[in-house]
């Protein structure tokens, strides 16, 4: 494995999903939702000493999108509200873990977490997400 390889990212930008992927689907919904949250919730723990008041208003944003993910998951695919709860937030841990690593390879490139970075343009994506619901 060579080093650009290793330093890359492990998920694709919310930029190129929508791209590639109908965003009205129930599927894209869930998808979207729940990786809007897994990057507020990985902010809030990152600037969390900072800046209380912001990262507890990315926590507030992440749990509205994690209900829209599970509320789709329970209307679209009959799951029930365990089920939902439990997928979505599967999910979340998983994309949060992604969100860790990407940070931490973007800082060795740059010295920033998110900056610069294909997260940075998440975030302003999810902003748009987030205030569709």
């Amino acid at each position: 494995m060579s080093l650009s390889s290793a330093m890359s990212q492990s998920m694709i930008s919310i930029n190129e999903y929508i791209s590639k992927n109908e965003t009205a689907k129930p599927s894209s919904v869930a998808y979207l939702t729940n990786r809007c949250a897994a990057l507020y919730t990985f902010i809030s723990g990152l600037i969390v000493e900072k800046n209380k008041k912001l990262s507890d208003e990315c926590l507030l944003r992440a749990g509205k999108m994690s209900f829209e993910a599970t509320e789709v998951l329970r209307a679209e695919y009959g799951n029930t509200l365990k089920e939902a709860t439990k997928s979505s937030l599967n999910t979340i841990f998983k994309m949060i873990e992604f969100y860790k690593e990407n940070a931490a390879n973007n800082y060795a490139k740059t010295g920033e977490y998110i900056l610069g970075g294909y997260m940075e343009k998440d975030t302003q994506l999810c902003k748009v997400i987030y205030e569709k619901f």
